[in-house]
């Protein structure tokens, strides 16, 4: 575990020039990275459910060997600009595809403010100089506000995180340090405070990412399976070699995708979310005690949020749906 070495003016200068009393930027790293894979993966979801239906409708022409149309819009001489997609579409049908889980605007928010909560948390750590510091601590107390008043504080104005500055480190060339981890712990800790309904706000992000991913993978799910059971229907001794090479490897792509979800835990993994920041907010305040359990839920965390990426952007238009058949 890491050594952790409180500057006073009891210290000598040789005391302090062997120890920096800052050692967090590795972990608040790893900890945007796995914010980031949690937002990546929102988007991701509704993205990917939005793929599958257009492999959906090609493999519904191809299945059934519908008879098509094209876009009138895309003739020559009567194209239009906001026209449909120049597609192939079943005759009768529509060349639209309408999207099927569009993404709800307080999800897009409070993944929008994490993301600027856990990134300024990054750049603070990483901050080399005293004018990127300050640069960076402007925009951490931002994004604090920002995160606070989205999940319901109600703060008005941006806190104090920023430190002061410790004459006596600065002397030996260690404020700068001593800085950069005073304001991590004030940012973090101004963050875990409960908000009016007793919920701290990394809380209520973990519980709103956590509904939202587990309705996207159970709605991919359960189309991807639909999708599997009409392939499998068509796959037979009637089909030449090719036809049932083709088919066969389409069925092993749906169920690939489906074994993906089923192996993800996003519920384990938002709430992961939730842990790490209490783990931080522990750590950052006893460092000697609690550092080792921050790596251990880090790690934890990082293995979990890869299996939801996974699970939520892995194609299932192959085979036929993608090559014919």
């Amino acid at each position: 575990m890491r050594g952790f070495c409180p500057v006073v003016a009891a210290l000598s200068v040789a005391a302090l020039a062997g120890c920096s009393p800052y050692g967090f930027s590795k972990e608040v790293g790893d900890f945007d990275a796995s914010a980031k894979g949690l937002a990546t993966s929102v988007a991701a979801g509704h993205q990917t459910l939005r793929d599958d239906a257009l492999a959906a409708a090609r493999r519904d022409l191809i299945y059934h060997q519908r008879r098509v149309a094209i876009p009138v819009s895309c003739q020559p001489g009567q194209s239009v600009k906001d026209g449909p997609p120049c597609r192939p579409y079943a005759v009768g049908g529509s060349p639209v595809i309408a999207d099927p889980d569009p993404i709800d605007p307080k999800v897009k928010e409070l993944v929008t403010v994490l993301n600027a909560y856990t990134g300024a948390l990054a750049a603070v750590t990483k901050a080399s100089d005293r004018a990127e510091f300050d640069k960076e601590v402007g925009n951490l107390a931002k994004a604090v506000q920002g995160l606070m008043a989205a999940t319901g504080v109600g703060v008005t104005a941006a806190p104090v995180i920023a430190a002061g500055v410790n004459l006596f480190g600065w002397l030996v060339g260690t404020a700068l340090d001593i800085q950069r981890y005073e304001t991590l712990r004030n940012a973090v800790n101004a963050v875990d405070a409960p908000a009016k309904n007793d919920v701290k706000p990394m809380k209520t992000i973990a519980n709103t990412l956590q509904g939202e991913l587990v309705v996207l993978m159970e709605v991919r799910q359960g189309k991807l399976l639909d999708e599997a059971a009409l392939v499998r229907r068509r796959i037979g001794p009637g089909n030449s070699d090719e036809t049932y090479r083709t088919r066969l490897a389409d069925l092993e792509a749906l169920l690939a995708a489906v074994e993906d979800l089923r192996k993800a835990d996003p519920a384990a993994a938002a709430q992961g979310l939730a842990k790490a920041h209490e783990e931080l907010v522990a750590a950052v305040n006893n460092p000697k005690i609690d550092f080792e359990q921050l790596i251990k839920s880090l790690g934890e965390l990082k293995d979990k949020v890869e299996a939801v990426q996974k699970a939520l952007s892995e194609a299932s238009g192959a085979g036929s749906a993608k090559k014919g058949a």
